[in-house]
């Protein structure tokens, strides 16, 4: 249900948020890449890199999409 994936999309971003402060400390943090999996979805997808993400693995987002080259633009043009 959509108040599942809700609670799912807040958990994901918390641990994100976590994730990057603690690479943030680390000695070489420049070396760490901060990946999103699992649930990725159009919607999702803004929320998970404001939270940290640096990438996403897109699974059906990208094959499932009517025009590859538009949603790969897409997904690089978030900030």
């Amino acid at each position: 249900t959509r108040e599942i994936r809700e609670e799912k999309v807040d958990a994901a971003t918390a641990r994100l948020t976590e994730a990057k402060a603690m690479i943030a400390r680390r000695a070489n943090p420049e070396r760490c890449v901060l990946a999103a999996d699992g649930g990725i979805r159009e919607e999702t997808v803004p929320l998970l890199v404001r939270a940290g993400a640096e990438t996403v693995v897109m699974g059906s987002l990208a094959y499932g999409a009517p025009d590859l080259a538009a949603r790969i633009a897409w997904l690089h043009g978030l900030s």
